[in-house]
């Protein structure tokens, strides 16, 4: 979200302190796209219980150079109705692609379709249609919402005006 800040969730934060975030790259085996994390600022309302307020910001030690390939994004106007039903955004992550599997060594990306709130509701217990949604993938349409495993704290992201904007961060995939 800047060249010092990433926004990811806070379940992702028990003490990321000198660990590294990786930008720019499709590789997080790539060193030198990998930026070691400063100091982070987790919601004062998180509930792991319920993954409410599941944001926290991480202060890198050095700047991510901004390229092609990596830049800065906007965040979602407030009043902004992106997140109706049947609306397509994409998730991306490193997350594994089945149940204890190996995580992947390069980025995987994803076109997820914005669910029902009555769907969200049936698959996670404590969904709260005023500060969630949820999205299931394309090729799976009508199955159960997901991202892959492991891909906690990726952007999910969406066009406004043309723009891509992030309208939400992988929690409970």
């Amino acid at each position: 979200i800047g060249p010092r800040w990433v926004v990811t969730a806070a379940h992702c934060c028990r003490d990321p302190v000198n660990q590294f975030v990786y930008a720019g790259s499709d590789s997080y085996m790539d060193g030198n796209f990998a930026f070691q994390v400063e100091d982070y600022r987790s919601h004062d309302r998180f509930n792991i219980a319920s993954a409410q307020n599941n944001i926290c910001l991480l202060k890198l030690k050095k700047n991510v150079p901004f390229t092609e390939r990596s830049y800065p994004i906007c965040l979602v106007s407030r009043r902004s109705n992106l997140t109706e039903q049947g609306a397509v955004g994409a998730a991306a992550g490193w997350g594994e692609q089945s149940e204890f599997g190996i995580p992947s060594t390069t980025i995987l990306d994803d076109n997820l379709l914005i669910e029902s709130h009555t769907n969200c509701r049936r698959h996670y217990h404590y969904y709260d249609e005023r500060k969630s949604f949820c999205a299931g993938s394309m090729e799976l349409h009508y199955a159960k919402p997901n991202s892959c495993i492991a891909d906690s704290g990726s952007p999910f992201v969406m066009l406004e005006n043309e723009n891509p904007v992030l309208v939400g961060i992988a929690s409970w995939g």
